[in-house]
């Protein structure tokens, strides 16, 4: 479904992943679920949802490390919150391609500035992410 011109914009959204010790598995001597492509080893997923003002509204997980972007969505209650307010909108990179409706990707098609406002708003969101990391909030291990 296109962007329609009721639709609102409210939030950002990403997945962010942290440092875990290794699980044991019952078969595997490691847990491929819980790899994370980021640290080349274990992990959890957390999934990050950020105002457009820069707030944090919700950070739900943890998942395993494996899970995508879209299924980690799909599992959080923010979900059901945008699927039942039809004209509620987030904005996502390219690992939310799946909800079209609920979730605005960049796209060639966009006019220049709704290009630059997406741009924005995601790389706000990577800084937010950034300072998660920094505060130690999920990148520690335990």
């Amino acid at each position: 479904m296109p962007t329609d011109w009721n639709d609102i914009w409210v939030a950002t959204m990403d997945g962010t992943d942290s440092w875990t010790v290794e699980r044991q598995h019952p078969e595997l001597n490691r847990d491929p679920q819980r790899f994370s492509q980021k640290f080349s080893h274990p992990g959890l997923a957390y999934m990050l949802v950020i105002g457009l003002t820069g707030s944090l509204i919700g950070m739900y997980g943890p998942f395993k490390a494996g899970t995508n972007d879209i299924t980690k969505f799909r599992k959080c209650e923010f979900f059901e919150i945008m699927r039942s307010n039809g004209n509620i909108r987030a904005i996502g990179d390219l690992g939310f391609r799946g909800e079209p409706d609920l979730i605005s990707v960049p796209n060639a098609h966009d006019a220049k500035a709704v290009a630059t406002f997406k741009s924005r708003a995601l790389k706000r969101h990577e800084s937010f992410n950034k300072l998660i990391k920094d505060f130690h909030i999920t990148l520690d291990r335990f």
